[in-house]
């Protein structure tokens, strides 16, 4: 077993258990072809919790294997980063930094949108590996970044300029 795997693993699983266990969702009944349903933590029977806590590590099991498929074993895989500060510059593993972001990003309670997607199994662990930051974040990031987008596409365009019909002598 290759040890970063594995902590990769473990922290996926916490992550994705209390994703999970605040927005649990369970089928109605016994039959597998019903759509799950949102409870509250408190309401759920015991095998209802036992079966969501499942969910939740199959789902960082699958994660995690779909982070290592998309980066793979090549340790020479480098990603220029620049960083925030003194805007210096530094080589980060692919897989490492996609592994953060992703521990970043989905750690954050404003992310309500993206963890019921999770929970209730509308977005595959594949589809998630393969978002960017952008789609992770809070609905309200989202709509500021996207007025700040339409703001500075309205300064940029050019307005033009009336020029007289006829020359003037």
């Amino acid at each position: 077993e290759d040890r970063l795997r594995k902590h990769v693993l473990d922290d996926f699983s916490k992550l994705f258990t209390k994703i999970f266990q605040s927005y649990p969702y369970v089928r109605a009944g016994d039959e597998e072809s019903s759509d799950p349903v949102e409870k509250k933590w408190d309401e759920l029977t015991d095998e209802e919790k036992s079966e969501v806590t499942d969910v939740a590590n199959a789902y960082a099991t699958s994660a995690e294997l779909a982070l290592h498929e998309t980066c793979g074993d090549d340790k020479q895989k480098f990603k220029l980063v620049s960083s925030a500060f003194y805007g210096l510059r530094t080589l980060i593993s692919a897989p490492r930094s996609l592994y953060l972001m992703l521990k970043f990003n989905l750690s954050k309670d404003d992310r309500a949108a993206v963890h019921r997607r999770i929970s209730s199994g509308g977005l595959p662990a594949s589809t998630l590996v393969h978002m960017s930051p952008e789609d992770l974040a809070s609905e309200d990031q989202q709509k500021s970044r996207r007025e700040l987008e339409d703001e500075a596409l309205a300064q940029s365009i050019l307005q033009k300029t009336r020029a007289p019909t006829a020359k003037i002598t």
